[in-house]
């Protein structure tokens, strides 16, 4: 008869299991086919769900013990509204994006699971949003920490003048700002703000390893382009992965004053005929082109000339330092 009750009781664990399987079959299903709906109708049949199941917030998490399977439920709501978002990105809601993503982090921090955080901060830098709040959020996820500060440096509303460090709430104590930042970000404080120490800290060995952001190293170039600290520049142009337009410019300019090998001269300048050198033009790069066919004619004052009107650099003196001490 024991065996019998033990028989018994297998039996009804069994059909447990099962039927817990079957919940769990019948809630993602559910799920997935939320996600085929459109926003507003995906999120409110989401939302009837938590509601259902006591999960529309975070109390429960702190009120019952027994909560890993509702947990792993509201993760998987979580993470569908996320998707859903992220499909219609174009219409997102950034605040209703960024409270989905604060719980979404929450929950996965209590189920001790990464979560691909990284994948949902970047879609909601395509909502369109608040700088200044959306820093702040970003300051609070320790995985988004060099997109937070890439956006402290590089989010200025004016695009061609990106000099300002947008601040947030505790951050006020100058060198405590700077002792947060990483290594590569602090080159860029001292860029933006006490330039000759950038200098130092670009050239101090202990930072020969640090690997830089290239819009960080772009606009050190620039700025030290400049301050006509050619040798700077050409340093940091050797260590800038993706070069662009602006750059190459620059290096022409660096190839003409002999600061730089020649590359682009010598792989450009050779395909120009005599007479596009002498016409003036109103692309700035055959203007440098036409700078160094004046120069290795030895008219130096209208080289420089097209040097300073183009890149607004006075380099008179090096240009004939430099072609008059060629045998």
């Amino acid at each position: 008869m024991k065996m019998k009750a033990d028989e018994v009781e297998e039996e009804k664990q069994n059909l447990v299991v099962e039927k817990q399987v079957d919940n769990t079959i019948d809630f993602d299903k559910t799920i997935g086919d939320l996600m085929e709906k459109d926003l507003a109708e995906g999120i409110e049949g989401l939302r009837v769900i938590e509601v259902s199941l006591g999960i529309q917030d975070l109390k429960f998490a702190d009120e019952t013990e027994q909560n890993n399977e509702l947990l792993m439920k509201k993760e998987k709501i979580l993470k569908a509204k996320l998707g859903l978002y992220n499909k219609n990105i174009a219409n997102a809601s950034y605040n209703a994006y960024k409270s989905t993503l604060q719980d979404y982090i929450r929950v996965n921090e209590l189920l001790s699971k990464d979560g691909n955080v990284i994948f949902y901060v970047k879609m909601l830098l395509k909502v369109k949003h608040d700088t200044i709040d959306l820093i702040r959020f970003l300051s609070t996820i320790k995985e988004a920490r060099k997109i937070y500060q890439d956006q402290l440096f590089f989010s200025s509303v004016d695009a061609h003048n990106k000099k300002e460090i947008l601040r947030v709430d505790g951050q006020q104590d100058s060198d405590a700002f700077y002792d947060s930042l990483d290594e590569e970000f602090k080159l860029a404080y001292l860029l933006r703000t006490q330039y000759d120490n950038a200098v130092t800290y670009f050239y101090d060995d202990q930072n020969a390893n640090v690997q830089y952001n290239d819009k960080i190293l772009k606009e050190f170039a620039v700025a030290s382009f400049q301050k006509e600290d050619f040798k700077l520049t050409n340093d940091i142009i050797g260590r800038i992965a993706k070069r662009e337009e602006e750059l190459d410019d620059i290096i022409v300019v660096l190839e003409i004053l002999g600061v730089r090998k020649p590359e682009i001269l010598k792989d450009k300048f050779v395909m120009l005929e005599k007479n596009e050198l002498m016409l003036k033009s109103t692309n700035r790069r055959m203007e440098l082109m036409r700078a160094y066919f004046m120069c290795i004619n030895w008219d130096f004052d209208e080289c420089t000339k097209i040097i300073k009107d183009e890149m607004g650099i006075d380099c008179y003196e090096i240009v004939k330092e430099r072609y008059c001490s060629i045998d």
